[in-house]
């Protein structure tokens, strides 16, 4: 299609529907774009139809659509994918400067902006879910308390550390006031984000406001937006079925039932390890008879343990595996179960192995305070995740790791508050651009990873629940919900949260 003023709304994914909902959004392309000459509500009728171009993706069906904006130059890839069998729509994009001047003070991007006309509909209730990283054993306990309100609210995730869901999680379920129809939106970015709800939901990456110079360009992350009939459980029912049905990747010859897995964490919570390799190998006998999957050995498996040895990932913890963890991982394999192992390779201390031969391949926090782990400076420092060099060589470090050990399921862990490190690192008028790249070079990562490695189980974990966002769980099979493995009446209600918006899988 050549350039033209027809106009692109997403309303025509959904004509089908009688949902009110749908009846009640208003034409437009499902995204928008601010910046200090760019006007966020104007700038969805000022854009123009470059090119667009439709295909089948499997289950979904793809179209790619390029839209201009005259006035500036800007140029917006977008990527719409429908699901006409979940009704659900999946939005992602990049955002081009292709004009001659820079585009200052960009916030967002919006990967959604939804307006609708209520009037007819009333006071619509919203359900939404808190994040899973508190431990607390009272009861109920605060990770995953499921809130319902007659009205809408906005939310922040990501806010105190830049893990996505240490406060809120950016899934929201909206109904009509009778229960009778509704939606739900979902926001896959592992990083800091908001949602504000009302007769214009926005939803977008949190605290930007950068300059777009020609010839740059800025990720627009995945989100997505589905149509139900029923109330709020017939909505945690839509996306879950969604999640199964489209989501979900599947390990080959392996079913989407999550398998039984054993973690050494409950026998050395402490991350120190385990010095009786007598001690290990007869837990991995007991296990085997009890017919269990996976042997998972947790942190402590390398020099110095957790968290001290974190990025000494190439040199083994002798004590714990005096002939080598290769060793008992093929004593692992001959009692017939699956090795696996933990790994947090986004941060590395300043003393580790890693930051001593490349000290290039990370951010540093200087100067900002350890409110996390309570320290007046960070040990710690953060992979440049947004360099794709340093994403390659630590993807040819994951394929010779999996290879070493023979490795069927990996803990992908991460302990530690990214935002100082986004913080220290970017210009006052590049306020977000590193955590833009961080985030997106993390999803690049383990999307390469899963490519070229598809018989390995991936495991979500952040402190536990800090990063449950679906941008990180597409990349998983599982997560590990909370490291609070030992009040059952805690964990009953944690799992019972978990699954009002995520399936069974999602909650180890």
């Amino acid at each position: 299609m050549s350039e033209s003023k027809e106009k692109f709304t997403i309303k025509k994914f959904f004509k089908d529907s009688n949902n009110p909902f749908v009846k009640a959004l208003k034409d437009g392309p499902g995204f928008s774009f601010q910046s200090d000459d760019i006007d966020i509500s104007k700038f969805p009728e000022e854009i123009v139809v470059l090119s667009l171009e439709r295909s089948d993706a499997g289950k979904g069906q793809l179209s790619r659509v390029n839209f201009l904006h005259p006035e500036t130059g800007l140029e917006a890839e977008v990527t719409y994918e429908h699901f006409p069998s979940t009704s659900v729509l999946e939005i992602e994009g990049r955002i081009f400067n292709r004009g001659r001047d820079v585009i200052k003070n960009v916030r967002g991007p919006f990967s959604l902006m939804l307006e609708f006309d209520l009037k007819d509909i009333g006071t619509p209730r919203m359900t939404s879910i808190y994040g899973g990283g508190p431990t607390d054993g009272c009861f109920p306990p605060p990770a995953y308390k499921i809130t319902e309100t007659d009205g809408l609210r906005s939310l922040i995730g990501g806010r105190e550390s830049g893990r996505s869901t240490d406060r809120e999680m950016p899934y929201i379920i909206v109904t009509c006031p009778d229960g009778k129809h509704g939606f739900f939106v979902v926001y896959e970015w592992p990083c800091r984000w908001i949602i504000c709800a009302g007769a214009r939901i926005l939803v977008h990456i949190a605290y930007t406001g950068f300059d777009l110079l020609p010839g740059e360009d800025v990720y627009m992350p995945r989100a997505d937006i589905g149509f139900f009939d029923g109330d709020a459980v017939a909505g945690s029912n839509a996306l879950r079925r969604h999640i199964v049905e489209n989501v979900i990747r599947e390990i080959p010859g392996i079913q989407k039932v999550p398998p039984v897995f054993y973690n050494t964490y409950w026998a050395a919570s402490d991350g120190t390890g385990i010095d009786d390799i007598g001690y290990l190998k007869k837990e991995a006998e007991t296990y085997a008879e009890l017919g269990v999957e996976y042997f998972v050995v947790d942190a402590g498996w390398f020099k110095d343990g957790f968290r001290q040895g974190i990025g000494n990932w190439e040199i083994e913890e002798p004590r714990m595996f005096p002939s080598g963890m290769a060793d008992f991982a093929g004593y692992v394999r001959s009692l017939g179960m699956k090795f696996g192992a933990w790994l947090e390779f986004e941060f590395a201390m300043k003393n580790s192995d890693w930051v001593r031969r490349h000290p290039d391949w990370f951010y540093y926090a200087d100067g900002k305070h350890n409110y996390f782990y309570g320290k007046r400076e960070y040990d710690d420092c953060l992979l440049k995740l947004d360099n794709r060099n340093v994403r390659m060589q630590v993807l040819e470090f994951l394929l010779k790791w999996v290879d070493r050990y023979g490795i069927e399921w990996v803990r992908i862990d991460f302990n530690n508050a990214p935002a100082p490190f986004w913080e220290a690192n970017e210009p006052y008028n590049q306020w977000g651009r590193v955590q833009i790249g961080y985030g997106e070079g993390l999803l690049m990562l383990l999307d390469d990873f899963m490519k070229r490695c598809p018989q390995v189980h991936i495991e979500s974990c952040a402190g536990g629940g800090y990063r449950m966002d679906m941008g990180m769980l597409r990349r998983s099979h599982s997560a590990w919900i909370n490291d609070n493995s030992n009040t059952i009446s805690a964990i009953r209600r944690f799992k019972c949260g978990v699954n009002r918006f995520l399936p069974g899988n999602y909650a180890n």
